[in-house]
């Protein structure tokens, strides 16, 4: 009977997301996965994604989706849930997860359920909850920052190893906090937060032995850092490079917003006359503006009386917690609090452009640090005065009706039909169908028309009525690689740079395999544009199809002499001027295994001879063994696969090949045809007699510390849950005794 509230506001949160999703509707969020998750699984399980049309080295949208998105949506799906079921069961599975740990949370500060409940529910029913939903980076940062802190908290107060178990299971589980850096940054910084609270709160006899203390709990989760990290790389080197890509900003947000936990550069802005957040007429009202800025002014004086108790520990956790919520006010409002200090540690600080958008990234801590001040304020009043205890509580209680409106009413979902926002989606049962057809033949698929988007196109399937989409559905469903319009993808930019000019001269030179047709994506701009594409693709396509799906789709395949191994050896070799625009390269005059290298490429000139011969077997999508026989004179191995240092060839052993392994390592790797791999290969320098064969290796570097890493977290997750049920086993014994 003691957490029955607690038991019930809990339940209320998990039932909610069936109320908000109509039966058979998934909702499409800024993560175009959010409603199947599980294909990350089959695209992004190793450090090469099967994504933007020839892959792209791991990043953190793809891998650090994994755990726990990837393996709860696939784990729902084996059992026979829908895609709508899924997605609702994984809003519940977050809900729950938070209100778990913000349980053990708050039990840091009161027993009572009613205050733990009134804490949980201004910890969630706010205007950043709704920009959260479908945000792994947001969602999972507001489950683990409670626990975090509560585990940090009681391994420094009682040395219980179980403290650091659960701190990794804690962090292993939710994991995917890290596909948004800054905010992992922010959790991260939770650890820091409870221990200054320890040393606050607590007499401290040794601050050496504190800190070892501390040590071992972030020590804890360094394996899964490192993971990330490996993730990371590639990004982190695009920051670098690419500054540019980054330049967005809004890094200042008036304290009078962030007071009402709002602020967001989006909330009042919009697109071609549609805006972004529908419900910026509700929390822009006078009324709401009122109550939940006069809640917030009644709820820190009331703070600011606790620090005058005569009790130590209440006037230290209200005075840590208040300086907690100023400090995470500041960093929210950022220019508006520190006016040019953090624009200039924005420009200045390497890597702090991530917080650039200052909002975002630090009202989570304002959050966090009110509701514990709800809390410890509340707490403070129920032993020291029954009617103010009384009257604060009705103050919250209206304060979280006007709150808990959009969530109660399902108005937190976006069901707005307009234009090119369509959030509510039902996606025919002939398109799930393509889905599995792809995870059972893993070809390079090129969806026609090449060049619509959610402003120019729609899948119009129901009318006027809900349900259609603007997204991108092959590249949304497919689970293998689908070229779609992107900034990412070289081959994707060179093929439209191609169609620009109605011509599909480019696929001539291979790579792409099947071509899908969508009779169901009604076009309603750029009509001359987009709409030749289906009629002038008969001429490079079989035809007949070799897949059809529910007579709106049509899947065909390239003609025999447009296909091209996807590993081939070739000497046919031209070169081409880096500043020439491809498109204008007599493309539909080269051969079968004519290639082109920029003019600056460091490739001998080769004589066109005797070819090799070529054979490979993949063995997983990082890793290929190649086969050349015949090999006599120098040539070129082509891979098609995105253009990435991380790609290498080595030489497997073989009892003629006595030269150093190293030579080959040192091939000069080549940008062929604009996009793919290619290695400059001599075989005088390999063989000792010619012709010779050699056999190669082909394998992306960085797969081998990223599994490396996957088994280290997996086994140390195993161990974790083993060593933690000893260890309650061996405490309930010992209790029974």
């Amino acid at each position: 009977m003691k957490i029955l509230s607690y038991l019930l506001t809990t339940l209320l949160l998990a039932i909610l997301p069936w109320f908000w999703i109509p039966k058979g509707f998934v909702y499409v969020s800024e993560e175009a996965n959010f409603i199947n998750y599980d294909i990350k699984l089959e695209k992004a399980s190793t450090m090469w994604t099967k994504d933007y049309g020839f892959g792209h080295v791991g990043e953190a949208s793809n891998q650090s989706l994994l755990i726990p998105n990837a393996v709860f949506y696939r784990t729902a799906k084996v059992i026979g849930f829908s895609s709508s079921d899924t997605q609702k069961f994984f809003l519940s599975f977050i809900f729950l997860s938070v209100s778990l740990g913000f349980y053990l949370f708050s039990s840091l500060f009161t027993r009572n359920s009613l205050i733990k409940s009134i804490g949980l529910l201004v910890y969630l029913f706010n205007f950043y909850l709704i920009s959260a939903l479908g945000y792994t980076g947001k969602s999972l940062q507001l489950v683990l920052m409670p626990p975090i802190f509560y585990v940090t908290y009681k391994y420094l107060v009682t040395k219980r190893f179980e403290y650091v178990l659960q701190n990794y299971l804690w962090f292993f589980v939710f994991q995917g906090i890290y596909t948004n850096l800054p905010l992992a940054v922010t959790t991260i910084f939770i650890y820091f937060a409870a221990f200054l609270y320890y040393l606050f709160l607590e007499r401290v006899r040794s601050l050496s032995d504190v800190f070892r203390s501390f040590l071992l709990v972030l020590a804890s989760i360094l394996p899964i850092l490192v993971y990330h990290f490996i993730i990371y790389l590639a990004v982190l080197i695009d920051v670098s490079n690419n500054p540019g890509n980054y330049s967005f900003t809004a890094i200042g947000v008036p304290l009078s917003l962030v007071i009402q936990l709002r602020g967001a550069w989006w909330e009042k802005g919009g697109h071609m006359g549609i805006y972004y957040f529908p419900l910026w007429g509700y929390y822009r009202n006078l009324l709401m503006v009122s109550i939940t800025s006069i809640t917030a002014i009644i709820v820190l004086l009331c703070s600011v009386k606790a620090t005058w108790g005569k009790i130590s520990n209440d006037k230290i956790r209200s005075t840590y917690w208040l300086s907690f919520y100023i400090f995470s006010l500041g960093l929210a409002a950022g220019f508006y609090f520190l006016p040019g200090f953090f624009e200039w540690v924005v420009n200045k600080v390497p890597l702090m452009v991530m917080f650039r958008e200052a909002w975002a990234k630090f009202i989570p801590l304002v959050i966090f640090s009110f509701s514990a001040i709800t809390i410890v304020v509340l707490e403070y009043y129920r032993e020291k005065g029954y009617r103010k205890y009384l009257a604060l509580v009705l103050v919250l209680v209206i304060y979280l009706i006007f709150q808990s409106y959009p969530f109660v009413t399902g108005k937190i979902i976006d069901g707005e039909a307009k234009g090119w926002k369509r959030r509510l989606v039902k996606i025919p049962s002939y398109w799930e169908d393509f889905s599995k057809w792809t995870e059972e033949n893993q070809k390079v698929i090129l969806p026609l028309p090449l060049g619509s988007d959610p402003f120019n196109s729609i899948y119009n399937w129901y009318g006027d009525n809900i349900g259609n989409t603007t997204e991108r559905i092959p590249c949304v469903l497919g689970k293998t690689n689908v070229i779609c319009s992107n900034k990412l993808d070289k081959y994707t930019l060179i093929l439209k740079s191609f169609i620009d000019k109605k011509n599909f001269d480019f696929l001539k030179l291979g790579g792409v395999e099947l071509v899908l047709i969508q009779d169901d994506l009604e076009i309603i701009a750029d009509k001359e544009q987009l709409n030749w594409q289906k009629e002038d693709i008969k001429e490079l396509v079989s035809p007949v199809p070799v897949a059809t799906f529910g007579g709106k789709l049509r899947l065909y395949q390239l003609r025999d002499q447009f296909i091209r191994p996807k590993i081939y050896a070739t000497q046919d070799i031209q070169t081409a001027d880096k500043n020439v625009t491809i498109s204008d390269l007599p493309i539909n005059k080269y051969g079968k295994k004519e290639v082109f290298v920029f003019a600056n490429s460091s490739v001998p000139v080769i004589q066109n001879t005797i070819s090799p011969e070529t054979s490979f077997i993949k063995v997983s999508q990082t890793e290929y063994a190649v086969k050349i026989t015949n090999a006599t004179e120098p040539f070129v191995l082509v891979f098609y696969e995105a253009f990435n240092q991380g790609w290498e060839i080595h030489l497997q052993d073989k009892p003629q090949l006595s030269k150093s392994r190293k030579e080959i390592n040192d091939s000069p790797h080549l940008t062929v045809n604009g996009f793919a791999n290619g290695w400059y290969i001599d075989p005088k320098s390999i063989c000792d007699n010619l012709p010779c064969e050699i056999n190669l290796d082909v394998n992306f570097g960085l797969q081998k510390y990223f599994l490396i890493c996957q088994y280290i977290n997996n086994g140390l997750f195993i161990i974790a849950i083993v060593s933690l049920l000893a260890l309650s086993i061996t405490w309930v014994s010992q209790k029974k005794r």
